[in-house]
């Protein structure tokens, strides 16, 4: 696996500083002209999620402060009502889907509603996520993972594998808790998935996985973050249906293609955008 060294990624965090800071001076800089009155710069529908500076001089501190909104959800909505184009990343765990038969997975289901139905054809949704991906490396490699692509929008999913074998650790919440800030800090609307339930899991897998759930939900509830609790929705679904409701491939450790386009309804339904 290609891990980013410190000082490319170093690089990459400078640049990226570098290039923010032009953009927000060149913000403030319009908003100064367009306001006769100098009035305190306000929060618009249609204006640049980042706040304003007053000047180009300002430490690096006022610079990285977050934008004021009162959770993740809101600013979802004013960017999807906004005409500028967005960029989402998807990232964490990739759910072990393989393309065959023309079948397609969650984001890309996720990438045709947007750029389709919404007709935002010039968003762009990318993905950096691998099967297994654990918390703790997202966090450590968040400038090449993430933070490279000026995302408006990071859309994390924990890996089924992770959240069973580390549900019951409190450092895997403290770890998802330092990379939620981490993203909002760099100006970044953050949505938290909970992993689908695998079929027929141990009593005890599904246990750990409940924990896990419950610790993400802590999270997004605290940070603000919008909550996609996949985990719930489908084991209520298996309960309910007996089986494994063909959510699952026949292995009933990964999401099958039916179980892919329920991921991206649910999501959609998370951030309030009806999917049919």
């Amino acid at each position: 696996m290609f891990t980013e060294s410190e000082t490319s990624a170093g690089q990459i965090g400078a640049s990226r500083r570098g290039r923010r800071r032009r953009m927000l001076a060149i913000q403030s800089a319009i908003d100064a002209e367009s306001s006769p009155d100098n009035a305190e710069f306000t929060f618009q529908p249609d204006a640049h999620h980042e706040p304003s500076l007053e000047s180009e001089t300002l430490h690096e501190s006022t610079v990285s402060a977050p934008p004021s909104f009162a959770n993740d959800g809101d600013r979802i909505r004013e960017l999807l009502e906004d005409v500028q184009p967005r960029t989402w990343v998807f990232t964490g765990d990739d759910l072990g889907f393989e393309v065959q038969q023309a079948l397609r997975g969650w984001i890309e289901h996720f990438s045709d509603f947007i750029q389709q139905k919404l007709e935002r054809k010039q968003d762009i949704i990318l993905n950096s996520s691998f099967a297994d991906s654990k918390i703790e490396h997202l966090l450590n490699d968040v400038e090449w993972r993430i933070l490279r692509f000026q995302p408006d929008v990071v859309l994390l999913m924990p890996s089924s594998a992770e959240c069973a074998a580390r549900g019951d650790d409190e450092e895997f919440r403290d770890t998802l808790q330092q990379l939620t800030e981490r993203l909002h800090d760099e100006g970044c609307t953050v949505v938290l998935n909970t992993p689908p339930c695998p079929a027929n899991a141990s009593n005890s897998v599904t246990k750990t996985m409940k924990t896990a759930a419950s610790r993400i939900r802590s999270v997004a509830d605290q940070s603000g973050a919008v909550l996609a609790d996949h985990f719930s929705h489908w084991h209520a679904t298996v309960q309910q249906d007996g089986t494994n409701a063909n959510l699952h491939e026949k292995s009933g450790q990964q999401p099958s293609a039916r179980g892919h386009r329920e991921l991206a309804r649910r999501l959609l339904k998370s951030l309030n955008v009806r999917s049919s």
